[in-house]
């Protein structure tokens, strides 16, 4: 069985990258801030950072030491 054959006036996938990577590469415009951020979607660059235990420890380990510093400081100024 052959699949269908897309419509002529609507937009293949490549076609669609193609467009947004030609308005990526023109003018800066909103339109070209508005491909450039759906092409890193495409590519997976917007994902969010994971959230991991290292992660973590460091971000306590440095508040941590922010409020060791502060406490510091109130000890000195009295």
């Amino acid at each position: 069985m052959e699949s269908p054959k897309p419509a002529p006036d609507i937009a293949t996938p490549d076609e669609v990258l193609e467009t947004f990577t030609q308005l990526m590469r023109g003018e800066k415009t909103s339109e070209q801030l508005k491909a450039a951020e759906q092409l890193a979607k495409y590519h997976g660059l917007m994902t969010p950072r994971e959230d991991t235990p290292a992660l973590r420890a460091e971000v306590a380990d440095a508040i941590d030491a922010a409020v060791a510093q502060i406490r510091c400081r109130e000890a000195v100024d009295g």
